[in-house]
């Protein structure tokens, strides 16, 4: 074997040295991320002298659609009302908007 040939090897062991120790530091923080995870977080060791019953806030659709029905409103008639289009009215509704300021208030006063 040359020379050129043993420096080749050494150099290759020594990145083959980098690389394993490179990934066994990546196992080691994947495995502390998961241990974080799966840890119970913040979890009282007695039960609270109270139970707390924060009520869930209720979503657009949940607020709104009693609202039209008082009304007799469908959503259509709701956003003919607001000036606005009716798929506007629906992202809205499914929340998959957050509409502009002033068509909020133009659904809000439409109600």
């Amino acid at each position: 074997m040359s020379d050129r040939d043993t420096v080749r090897e050494m150099l290759r062991r020594k990145a083959e040295m980098a690389l394993r120790e490179i990934e066994r530091k990546n196992e080691l923080e994947h495995k502390r991320k998961l241990a974080e995870i799966r840890a119970p977080q913040n979890i009282p060791t007695s039960a609270p002298s109270q139970p707390q019953s924060t009520p869930k806030p209720l979503s657009r659709r949940e607020f709104v659609i009693p609202l039209l029905e008082a009304k007799g409103w469908s959503i259509l008639d709701w956003a003919n009302e607001a000036n606005v289009s009716h798929a506007t009215a629906l992202d809205y509704l499914a929340s998959k908007t957050k509409a502009y300021r002033s068509t909020r208030v133009k659904l809000a006063k439409a109600l």
